[in-house]
């Protein structure tokens, strides 16, 4: 029980820490798609550093927004399709 009450907590701490990293570096509206995958991403225990990192680089390089959401999505995917890998790859119980 008290692990499903920290579950949400965790995931506040994590938007926070995203918004935190990512402001001043891209558009608000990048910030939110990255927090928006991020928080999805974790529920599903995926990592958030490489979207983070994802947008920081679009930014830093002064890429168009739609760019960048575009390229990070596509490393959400890309986090999807290797946690799917892994699953079907593991241990067979």
């Amino acid at each position: 029980m008290l692990t499903l009450l920290a579950l949400p907590l965790a995931l506040l701490s994590q938007q926070q820490g995203i918004a935190q990293r990512l402001a001043g570096r891209v558009s608000p509206n990048v910030a939110a798609l990255v927090e928006q995958l991020a928080t999805a991403g974790a529920a599903r225990g995926l990592p958030s550093d490489p979207l983070i990192q994802k947008a920081i680089e679009g930014g830093a390089k002064s890429i168009p927004d739609e760019r960048v959401a575009a390229a990070v999505r596509l490393v959400a995917m890309q986090l999807d399709i290797a946690a799917a890998a892994l699953r079907e790859g593991g241990p067979v119980s």
